[in-house]
C-alpha cells in the first residue's frame, strides 16, 4: 500500500492529466498538442511504472471508468460544438457514470 505522500502524488497526476484533457490551465496554442499527448497516456494500455494502467493500479482505481468518463466528456464536447443543447450533452455523461 502506498503513503499518503506518493498517493497524492499519484492523483495529482491524473489530475494534470485530466486537466490537460479539458485545456485548464493550459495555453491556447498548446491545448492540441498537450491535449493529445494526455489522451495518448489515458488510452496507453502499458503498465509500466507512472503508466495511466499502473497508477490506477495504486490507487485501486478503475481505468476503465476514467476513460469512459474522457469519452463521455469528449461526446459533450464535440455535441456542444455541433450546435445540439447542453442538456442533451450532460444527459450524455450521465449515461455513462449514473
Amino acid at each position: 500500500m502506498a503513503s499518503i505522500p506518493e498517493i497524492a502524488l499519484l492523483v495529482a497526476v491524473i489530475e494534470r492529466a485530466l486537466r490537460d484533457v479539458v485545456g485548464d490551465g493550459v495555453l491556447e496554442q498548446e491545448k492540441e498538442k498537450v491535449g493529445g499527448e494526455a489522451l495518448r497516456w489515458f488510452f496507453n494500455d502499458s503498465k509500466e511504472p507512472f503508466s495511466f494502467e499502473w497508477v490506477c493500479e495504486q490507487l485501486d482505481w478503475s481505468a476503465d471508468a476514467i476513460r469512459a468518463w474522457i469519452r463521455a466528456w469528449i461526446r459533450k464536447e464535440e455535441i456542444k460544438l455541433s450546435g445540439i443543447g447542453e442538456r442533451e450533452a450532460c444527459g450524455e455523461c450521465q449515461r455513462v457514470f449514473f
